[in-house]
């Protein structure tokens, strides 16, 4: 058995500066149809891990810096997640990876958003709050941080 003290070594070593474990019973405000239930039944807990964004990206008068950051923030993050799920499976835990992008079209919204509700998993795993303007706002990083996640059974 693999404890929470060891999953947030694991991610701290694979780059993640903030990390948390929620339980399904705090996921009860999660959007319907974007549980982590939803997604992988035998779901037992989800990890949100985030990495923050680096502010000097958005003083730029071009948009290409914080292009450029954005997208190597997504690719690390998912590959943070693919290699979590590897270790985890070395424990004999089943882990379901979520994309860190928007990657399904939401007819009611009218948007691309991600498989389940990040920021939602975010705040049940104590990583912070969503605000008013509906950003996670962590106390280390404030709304700067991206999120990644991985549903555990």
């Amino acid at each position: 058995m693999i404890d929470s003290k060891r999953v947030k070594e694991i991610l701290s070593a694979l780059g993640a500066d903030l990390c948390g474990i929620a339980s399904m019973d705090r996921l009860a405000n999660a959007s319907k149809g974007y549980h982590p239930l939803d997604v992988f039944p035998a779901c037992k807990s989800a990890i949100s891990f985030g990495c923050r964004f680096p502010v000097g990206a958005l003083n730029s008068k071009s948009d290409v810096p914080y292009t450029m950051v954005r997208n190597a923030i997504t690719r690390k993050l998912d590959a943070m997640a693919l290699d979590f799920c590897i270790e985890l499976e070395r424990h004999q835990v089943t882990c379901v990876p979520v994309p860190t992008n928007e990657s399904q079209w939401d007819e009611c919204t009218g948007r691309y958003r991600s498989i389940v509700s990040q920021k939602h998993i975010a705040q049940a795993a104590g990583l912070g709050t969503i605000g008013r303007h509906s950003l996670l706002i962590t106390p280390e990083y404030g709304s700067m941080v991206w999120l990644g996640a991985v549903l555990c059974g």
